[in-house]
Protein backbone atom coordinates (compact mmCIF):
# COMPACT_ATOMS: atom_id res chain seq x y z
CA UNK A 1 0.00 0.00 0.00
CA UNK A 2 0.92 3.58 -1.15
CA UNK A 3 0.91 6.67 1.15
CA UNK A 4 -0.27 9.93 -0.77
CA UNK A 5 3.29 11.60 -1.32
CA UNK A 6 4.12 8.42 -2.83
CA UNK A 7 1.27 8.16 -4.89
CA UNK A 8 1.51 11.75 -6.20
CA UNK A 9 5.06 12.09 -6.59
CA UNK A 10 4.55 8.85 -9.85
CA UNK A 11 1.74 10.49 -10.83
CA UNK A 12 3.55 14.25 -11.29
CA UNK A 13 6.19 12.66 -12.89
CA UNK A 14 4.45 10.33 -14.99
CA UNK A 15 2.27 13.96 -16.38
CA UNK A 16 5.91 15.68 -16.64
CA UNK A 17 7.57 12.19 -18.61
CA UNK A 18 5.03 12.64 -21.26
CA UNK A 19 5.41 16.47 -21.61
CA UNK A 20 1.99 17.48 -19.93
CA UNK A 21 2.28 21.29 -18.42
CA UNK A 22 -0.25 24.27 -18.10
CA UNK A 23 1.22 25.16 -21.71
CA UNK A 24 0.53 22.00 -23.65
CA UNK A 25 -3.57 21.77 -23.46
CA UNK A 26 -3.61 19.52 -20.83
CA UNK A 27 -7.35 19.35 -19.65
CA UNK A 28 -8.89 18.41 -16.37
CA UNK A 29 -12.39 17.71 -15.83
CA UNK A 30 -13.78 18.34 -12.62
CA UNK A 31 -16.43 15.76 -11.13
CA UNK A 32 -18.10 14.66 -8.20
CA UNK A 33 -16.88 10.90 -7.65
CA UNK A 34 -17.57 10.39 -3.97
CA UNK A 35 -19.35 13.08 -2.91
CA UNK A 36 -21.77 15.09 -4.66
CA UNK A 37 -25.43 15.87 -4.91
CA UNK A 38 -26.60 12.32 -5.03
CA UNK A 39 -24.67 12.12 -1.80
CA UNK A 40 -26.07 14.60 -0.35
CA UNK A 41 -29.53 13.22 -1.27
CA UNK A 42 -28.59 10.09 0.51
CA UNK A 43 -26.93 11.47 3.54
CA UNK A 44 -30.62 13.53 4.38
CA UNK A 45 -32.79 10.78 3.58
CA UNK A 46 -30.62 8.34 6.03
CA UNK A 47 -30.34 11.03 8.36
CA UNK A 48 -26.56 9.87 9.04
CA UNK A 49 -22.63 11.46 8.91
CA UNK A 50 -20.63 11.00 6.04
CA UNK A 51 -18.33 8.09 8.02
CA UNK A 52 -21.74 6.39 8.78
CA UNK A 53 -22.71 6.50 4.85
CA UNK A 54 -19.53 5.06 4.06
CA UNK A 55 -19.54 2.51 6.28
CA UNK A 56 -22.90 0.94 7.82
CA UNK A 57 -24.63 2.05 4.67
CA UNK A 58 -21.41 0.93 2.13
CA UNK A 59 -23.40 -0.76 -0.45
CA UNK A 60 -26.32 1.98 -1.14
CA UNK A 61 -23.28 4.29 -1.11
CA UNK A 62 -21.35 2.81 -3.80
CA UNK A 63 -24.83 1.39 -5.45
CA UNK A 64 -26.43 5.03 -5.27
CA UNK A 65 -23.46 7.30 -5.72
CA UNK A 66 -20.15 6.25 -6.50
CA UNK A 67 -21.02 4.18 -9.19
CA UNK A 68 -23.48 6.72 -11.20
CA UNK A 69 -21.13 9.04 -11.08
CA UNK A 70 -18.26 7.30 -12.50
CA UNK A 71 -20.77 6.38 -15.17
CA UNK A 72 -20.83 10.05 -15.72
CA UNK A 73 -17.77 11.04 -15.58
CA UNK A 74 -16.54 8.65 -17.95
CA UNK A 75 -19.08 10.57 -20.16
CA UNK A 76 -18.31 14.30 -19.07
CA UNK A 77 -14.25 12.92 -20.38
CA UNK A 78 -15.48 11.43 -23.49
CA UNK A 79 -17.36 15.20 -24.26
CA UNK A 80 -14.02 16.62 -23.81
CA UNK A 81 -11.87 14.94 -25.64
CA UNK A 82 -13.96 15.90 -28.54
CA UNK A 83 -14.16 19.13 -27.55
CA UNK A 84 -10.40 19.32 -27.19
CA UNK A 85 -8.87 16.77 -29.72
CA UNK A 86 -5.46 18.33 -29.01
CA UNK A 87 -5.59 18.21 -25.33
CA UNK A 88 -4.16 15.73 -23.04
CA UNK A 89 -7.97 15.00 -20.83
CA UNK A 90 -7.49 14.15 -17.03
CA UNK A 91 -10.42 11.79 -15.72
CA UNK A 92 -9.84 11.64 -11.80
CA UNK A 93 -12.30 9.09 -11.51
CA UNK A 94 -10.22 6.98 -13.13
CA UNK A 95 -7.34 6.64 -10.75
CA UNK A 96 -8.38 4.42 -7.71
CA UNK A 97 -5.53 3.56 -5.76
CA UNK A 98 -6.73 1.16 -2.12
CA UNK A 99 -5.82 3.25 1.33
CA UNK A 100 -5.58 6.14 -0.14
CA UNK A 101 -7.62 9.07 1.55
CA UNK A 102 -10.32 11.46 0.52
CA UNK A 103 -7.73 14.95 1.83
CA UNK A 104 -4.88 12.57 0.08
CA UNK A 105 -7.05 12.22 -3.37
CA UNK A 106 -8.02 16.43 -2.88
CA UNK A 107 -3.92 16.88 -2.22
CA UNK A 108 -2.85 14.72 -5.55
CA UNK A 109 -5.50 16.71 -7.74
CA UNK A 110 -4.84 20.32 -6.79
CA UNK A 111 -0.90 19.56 -7.45
CA UNK A 112 -1.70 18.56 -10.84
CA UNK A 113 -3.85 21.71 -11.54
CA UNK A 114 -1.05 23.55 -9.94
CA UNK A 115 1.71 22.36 -11.98
CA UNK A 116 0.50 20.79 -15.16
CA UNK A 117 -3.26 21.62 -15.83
CA UNK A 118 -3.88 24.69 -18.96
CA UNK A 119 -7.66 24.22 -18.11
CA UNK A 120 -10.49 22.73 -15.84
CA UNK A 121 -13.71 21.60 -17.31
CA UNK A 122 -16.26 22.60 -14.35
CA UNK A 123 -19.13 19.80 -14.65
CA UNK A 124 -23.03 20.36 -13.84
CA UNK A 125 -23.10 19.08 -10.56
CA UNK A 126 -19.63 20.61 -9.23
CA UNK A 127 -21.21 22.44 -6.64
CA UNK A 128 -22.40 19.96 -4.63
CA UNK A 129 -19.26 18.32 -4.67
CA UNK A 130 -16.94 18.75 -1.71
CA UNK A 131 -13.55 17.53 -4.52
CA UNK A 132 -15.15 19.35 -7.16
CA UNK A 133 -15.42 22.73 -5.09
CA UNK A 134 -11.83 22.37 -4.05
CA UNK A 135 -10.33 22.34 -7.32
CA UNK A 136 -12.20 24.69 -9.01
CA UNK A 137 -10.67 26.70 -5.95
CA UNK A 138 -7.52 25.55 -6.53
CA UNK A 139 -8.18 26.41 -10.51
CA UNK A 140 -8.96 30.01 -9.70
CA UNK A 141 -5.78 31.00 -7.62
CA UNK A 142 -3.43 29.56 -10.09
CA UNK A 143 -5.13 31.30 -13.00
CA UNK A 144 -6.28 28.58 -14.87
CA UNK A 145 -9.48 29.08 -16.91
CA UNK A 146 -12.39 27.25 -15.87
CA UNK A 147 -15.02 26.37 -18.36
CA UNK A 148 -18.34 24.68 -18.71
CA UNK A 149 -19.04 21.39 -20.05
CA UNK A 150 -20.00 23.26 -23.35
CA UNK A 151 -16.28 25.01 -23.49
CA UNK A 152 -17.28 28.43 -22.17
CA UNK A 153 -15.41 30.27 -19.93
CA UNK A 154 -16.98 31.02 -16.14
CA UNK A 155 -16.39 34.15 -14.48
CA UNK A 156 -16.16 34.44 -10.45
CA UNK A 157 -19.22 35.59 -10.49
CA UNK A 158 -20.77 32.09 -12.65
CA UNK A 159 -19.13 30.20 -10.14
CA UNK A 160 -20.66 31.87 -7.32
CA UNK A 161 -23.98 32.25 -8.74
CA UNK A 162 -24.15 28.28 -9.14
CA UNK A 163 -22.52 27.87 -5.70
CA UNK A 164 -25.82 30.02 -4.22
CA UNK A 165 -28.50 28.00 -6.31
CA UNK A 166 -26.89 24.61 -5.15
CA UNK A 167 -26.85 26.52 -1.78
CA UNK A 168 -30.65 27.71 -2.16
CA UNK A 169 -32.01 24.10 -3.34
CA UNK A 170 -30.05 22.25 -0.59
CA UNK A 171 -31.95 24.73 2.00
CA UNK A 172 -34.95 24.07 0.63
CA UNK A 173 -34.72 20.00 0.83
CA UNK A 174 -33.83 20.61 4.50
CA UNK A 175 -30.45 21.19 4.60
CA UNK A 176 -29.17 23.69 7.40
CA UNK A 177 -27.12 26.61 5.95
CA UNK A 178 -24.54 25.12 9.31
CA UNK A 179 -24.60 21.60 7.93
CA UNK A 180 -23.52 22.56 4.54
CA UNK A 181 -20.29 24.52 5.61
CA UNK A 182 -19.15 21.51 7.37
CA UNK A 183 -20.04 19.41 4.15
CA UNK A 184 -18.88 22.11 1.02
CA UNK A 185 -16.13 23.55 1.24
CA UNK A 186 -16.33 27.66 0.47
CA UNK A 187 -16.36 28.79 -2.92
CA UNK A 188 -13.32 31.48 -4.11
CA UNK A 189 -11.61 30.85 -1.03
CA UNK A 190 -9.00 33.83 -1.14
CA UNK A 191 -9.22 36.33 1.83
CA UNK A 192 -9.84 39.54 0.04
CA UNK A 193 -10.45 38.72 -3.05
CA UNK A 194 -13.98 40.25 -4.83
CA UNK A 195 -15.33 38.33 -7.80
CA UNK A 196 -14.56 39.86 -11.21
CA UNK A 197 -17.23 41.64 -12.57
CA UNK A 198 -19.39 39.79 -15.18
CA UNK A 199 -18.12 40.78 -19.29
CA UNK A 200 -20.57 42.27 -20.68
CA UNK A 201 -20.31 40.98 -23.70
CA UNK A 202 -20.81 37.46 -22.38
CA UNK A 203 -24.38 36.65 -22.05
CA UNK A 204 -26.19 35.44 -18.46
CA UNK A 205 -26.49 32.10 -18.41
CA UNK A 206 -28.43 30.73 -21.39
CA UNK A 207 -31.50 28.81 -21.87
CA UNK A 208 -29.63 26.65 -25.10
CA UNK A 209 -26.92 25.84 -21.93
CA UNK A 210 -29.75 24.70 -19.30
CA UNK A 211 -31.50 23.04 -22.07
CA UNK A 212 -28.19 20.99 -23.29
CA UNK A 213 -27.28 19.91 -19.52
CA UNK A 214 -31.01 18.78 -18.89
CA UNK A 215 -30.40 17.11 -22.01
CA UNK A 216 -27.32 15.60 -21.30
CA UNK A 217 -28.82 13.90 -17.97
CA UNK A 218 -31.48 12.87 -19.47
CA UNK A 219 -29.51 10.93 -22.31
CA UNK A 220 -27.42 9.52 -20.05
CA UNK A 221 -30.00 7.90 -17.81
CA UNK A 222 -31.62 7.07 -21.11
CA UNK A 223 -28.33 5.48 -22.25
CA UNK A 224 -28.38 2.52 -19.21
CA UNK A 225 -31.44 0.99 -20.97
CA UNK A 226 -30.09 1.27 -24.45
CA UNK A 227 -30.88 -1.42 -26.63
CA UNK A 228 -31.24 -2.51 -30.28
CA UNK A 229 -35.07 -1.42 -30.52
CA UNK A 230 -33.67 2.11 -31.12
CA UNK A 231 -31.47 1.29 -33.69
CA UNK A 232 -34.21 -0.92 -35.37
CA UNK A 233 -36.84 1.91 -35.31
CA UNK A 234 -33.74 4.01 -37.28
CA UNK A 235 -33.40 1.05 -39.93
CA UNK A 236 -37.25 2.32 -40.48
CA UNK A 237 -38.55 4.15 -43.56
CA UNK A 238 -37.99 8.13 -41.94
CA UNK A 239 -41.30 8.91 -43.97
CA UNK A 240 -42.73 6.08 -41.87
CA UNK A 241 -45.57 7.46 -39.59
CA UNK A 242 -46.61 3.78 -37.87
CA UNK A 243 -46.60 3.65 -34.12
CA UNK A 244 -43.27 3.25 -32.80
CA UNK A 245 -41.45 4.95 -35.29
CA UNK A 246 -39.36 8.10 -34.85
CA UNK A 247 -42.02 10.17 -36.33
CA UNK A 248 -44.87 8.51 -34.01
CA UNK A 249 -42.32 9.13 -30.69
CA UNK A 250 -41.85 12.58 -31.32
CA UNK A 251 -45.42 13.49 -31.82
CA UNK A 252 -46.86 11.61 -28.54
CA UNK A 253 -44.85 14.57 -27.12
CA UNK A 254 -45.35 16.92 -29.21
CA UNK A 255 -49.07 16.69 -29.03
CA UNK A 256 -48.77 16.03 -24.88
CA UNK A 257 -46.99 19.70 -25.24
CA UNK A 258 -49.54 20.96 -27.37
CA UNK A 259 -52.71 20.37 -25.22
CA UNK A 260 -50.88 21.14 -21.77
CA UNK A 261 -49.37 24.18 -23.07
CA UNK A 262 -45.64 25.42 -22.19
CA UNK A 263 -47.19 27.64 -19.44
CA UNK A 264 -47.31 24.79 -17.81
CA UNK A 265 -44.55 22.80 -16.10
CA UNK A 266 -45.47 19.66 -17.23
CA UNK A 267 -46.06 20.92 -21.05
CA UNK A 268 -42.16 22.68 -20.22
CA UNK A 269 -41.51 18.87 -19.62
CA UNK A 270 -43.33 17.36 -22.55
CA UNK A 271 -41.56 19.64 -24.79
CA UNK A 272 -37.78 18.53 -22.75
CA UNK A 273 -38.79 14.80 -23.18
CA UNK A 274 -39.68 15.80 -26.97
CA UNK A 275 -36.31 17.40 -27.77
CA UNK A 276 -34.40 13.86 -25.52
CA UNK A 277 -36.13 11.79 -28.35
CA UNK A 278 -34.79 13.78 -30.90
CA UNK A 279 -31.50 13.47 -29.77
CA UNK A 280 -31.86 9.81 -28.62
CA UNK A 281 -32.69 9.24 -32.59
CA UNK A 282 -29.77 11.01 -34.11
CA UNK A 283 -27.81 9.30 -31.77
CA UNK A 284 -28.77 6.23 -33.37
CA UNK A 285 -28.67 7.36 -36.76
CA UNK A 286 -24.78 7.87 -36.02
CA UNK A 287 -24.48 4.21 -34.70
CA UNK A 288 -26.52 3.14 -37.47
CA UNK A 289 -25.48 5.16 -40.62
CA UNK A 290 -22.21 6.66 -39.47
CA UNK A 291 -20.24 9.91 -38.45
CA UNK A 292 -21.83 13.78 -38.85
CA UNK A 293 -20.42 15.82 -40.87
CA UNK A 294 -18.71 18.81 -39.66
CA UNK A 295 -20.91 21.40 -37.83
CA UNK A 296 -21.97 25.15 -38.55
CA UNK A 297 -21.83 24.59 -41.95
CA UNK A 298 -25.30 25.87 -43.41
CA UNK A 299 -27.52 23.29 -45.01
CA UNK A 300 -27.83 25.15 -48.48
CA UNK A 301 -24.05 24.44 -49.25
CA UNK A 302 -23.22 22.13 -51.97
CA UNK A 303 -23.38 18.56 -50.27
CA UNK A 304 -20.06 17.25 -51.38
CA UNK A 305 -18.45 19.96 -49.92
CA UNK A 306 -19.58 18.21 -46.43
CA UNK A 307 -16.40 16.72 -44.18
CA UNK A 308 -17.18 14.05 -41.76
CA UNK A 309 -15.79 14.57 -38.03
CA UNK A 310 -14.03 11.12 -38.52
CA UNK A 311 -14.17 7.52 -39.23
CA UNK A 312 -16.85 5.81 -37.48
CA UNK A 313 -17.65 1.64 -39.32
CA UNK A 314 -21.52 1.69 -39.18
CA UNK A 315 -23.30 -1.16 -37.10
CA UNK A 316 -24.87 -3.88 -39.06
CA UNK A 317 -27.82 -4.98 -38.25
CA UNK A 318 -28.73 -7.00 -34.84
CA UNK A 319 -24.93 -5.41 -33.90
CA UNK A 320 -24.99 -3.73 -30.43
CA UNK A 321 -22.97 -0.93 -28.74
CA UNK A 322 -21.51 -1.78 -25.37
CA UNK A 323 -22.05 0.86 -22.55
CA UNK A 324 -18.58 2.99 -23.52
CA UNK A 325 -19.29 2.99 -27.15
CA UNK A 326 -22.71 3.87 -26.52
CA UNK A 327 -21.71 6.95 -24.64
CA UNK A 328 -18.62 8.13 -26.87
CA UNK A 329 -21.29 8.03 -29.52
CA UNK A 330 -23.28 10.47 -27.00
CA UNK A 331 -20.55 12.78 -26.51
CA UNK A 332 -20.22 13.46 -30.33
CA UNK A 333 -23.79 14.60 -30.66
CA UNK A 334 -23.42 16.75 -27.70
CA UNK A 335 -20.27 18.02 -28.86
CA UNK A 336 -21.29 18.68 -32.50
CA UNK A 337 -24.78 20.36 -31.34
CA UNK A 338 -22.50 22.45 -28.43
CA UNK A 339 -20.57 23.36 -31.60
CA UNK A 340 -23.29 24.18 -34.16
CA UNK A 341 -25.35 26.52 -31.41
CA UNK A 342 -22.10 28.30 -30.71
CA UNK A 343 -20.52 28.71 -34.27
CA UNK A 344 -23.64 28.97 -36.25
CA UNK A 345 -27.17 29.15 -34.67
CA UNK A 346 -26.97 31.77 -32.02
CA UNK A 347 -25.23 34.28 -34.52
CA UNK A 348 -27.93 34.13 -36.43
CA UNK A 349 -30.70 33.99 -34.42
CA UNK A 350 -33.67 36.53 -33.44
CA UNK A 351 -34.50 35.55 -29.68
CA UNK A 352 -37.78 38.02 -30.03
CA UNK A 353 -38.45 36.33 -33.08
CA UNK A 354 -38.68 33.04 -31.71
CA UNK A 355 -40.39 34.05 -28.59
CA UNK A 356 -42.96 35.49 -31.30
CA UNK A 357 -43.10 32.09 -33.11
CA UNK A 358 -43.70 30.48 -29.46
CA UNK A 359 -47.16 32.79 -28.35
CA UNK A 360 -48.62 30.96 -31.34
CA UNK A 361 -48.80 27.71 -29.67
CA UNK A 362 -47.62 23.98 -30.94
CA UNK A 363 -50.20 23.12 -32.93
CA UNK A 364 -49.06 20.96 -36.09
CA UNK A 365 -49.73 23.92 -38.60
CA UNK A 366 -47.31 26.66 -36.31
CA UNK A 367 -44.04 28.42 -37.31
CA UNK A 368 -42.17 25.44 -34.86
CA UNK A 369 -43.81 22.66 -36.16
CA UNK A 370 -43.37 23.71 -39.72
CA UNK A 371 -39.74 24.66 -39.74
CA UNK A 372 -38.84 21.03 -37.80
CA UNK A 373 -41.18 18.56 -40.03
CA UNK A 374 -41.34 20.89 -42.87
CA UNK A 375 -38.15 21.77 -43.47
CA UNK A 376 -34.85 19.83 -41.58
CA UNK A 377 -37.04 16.54 -41.05
CA UNK A 378 -38.62 16.47 -45.12
CA UNK A 379 -34.69 17.54 -46.29
CA UNK A 380 -33.52 14.72 -44.21
CA UNK A 381 -36.11 12.10 -45.51
CA UNK A 382 -35.07 13.03 -49.49
CA UNK A 383 -31.44 12.73 -48.62
CA UNK A 384 -31.76 9.83 -46.19
CA UNK A 385 -30.36 9.09 -43.01
CA UNK A 386 -27.03 6.63 -45.41
CA UNK A 387 -26.06 10.26 -46.69
CA UNK A 388 -23.77 12.80 -45.33
CA UNK A 389 -26.37 15.12 -46.34
CA UNK A 390 -29.48 13.69 -45.20
CA UNK A 391 -27.61 13.17 -41.33
CA UNK A 392 -26.79 16.86 -41.34
CA UNK A 393 -30.46 17.86 -41.79
CA UNK A 394 -31.14 15.29 -39.15
CA UNK A 395 -29.13 16.77 -36.97
CA UNK A 396 -30.30 20.61 -37.63
CA UNK A 397 -33.48 19.33 -37.16
CA UNK A 398 -32.24 18.00 -32.94
CA UNK A 399 -30.22 21.63 -32.94
CA UNK A 400 -33.81 23.52 -33.86
CA UNK A 401 -35.42 21.41 -31.01
CA UNK A 402 -32.93 22.40 -28.32
CA UNK A 403 -33.56 25.91 -29.90
CA UNK A 404 -37.32 26.08 -29.27
CA UNK A 405 -36.69 24.38 -25.72
CA UNK A 406 -34.23 26.91 -25.12
CA UNK A 407 -36.95 29.35 -26.25
CA UNK A 408 -39.22 27.44 -23.54
CA UNK A 409 -37.08 28.20 -20.75
CA UNK A 410 -36.15 31.64 -21.41
CA UNK A 411 -39.72 32.54 -21.65
CA UNK A 412 -41.51 30.29 -19.89
CA UNK A 413 -39.24 29.52 -16.94
CA UNK A 414 -37.27 26.41 -15.73
CA UNK A 415 -37.67 22.90 -16.86
CA UNK A 416 -39.36 21.14 -13.89
CA UNK A 417 -36.19 19.21 -11.75
CA UNK A 418 -34.62 15.40 -12.48
CA UNK A 419 -34.74 13.37 -9.86
CA UNK A 420 -32.02 10.64 -9.98
CA UNK A 421 -33.52 7.59 -10.96
CA UNK A 422 -31.26 4.69 -10.32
Amino acid sequence: MFDGKTITTAVLQTLSSVGAGPNLGVTYVSVPIKTGRRELDLLRELDCSRENLRTVHAVRWRREVVEPNLREAAEHAQQARRQYPDSLVLDPSCLNVQGLTTPEYHSLWQDVIATHVRRVVATPEWAYSEGSRTEINKARQMGRPIVNVFGQVLTDLDLLEADSRAQSMLTRSGWSRERLSELLPVVLEEPGTAPAPRDASRDEPTGAELALEWLQHERQFQRRFYSLLDDQRTRLPFDSTIEGSWWDRLHKYWDQAEIATVRTEKGREFVAKFAAVAVGMLESIVRVYGELPEPAISSQEDSSKLIPLGKRVPLEEGQQLDEREASEVGATVFMWLSRERSEYVKPGTNPKLDEQHLEEGLSRGGFWHKQLFNIYWARGVAHGPETLAGRQQFAKFTSTCVSLLETVIRTRGPLPQRRYEL
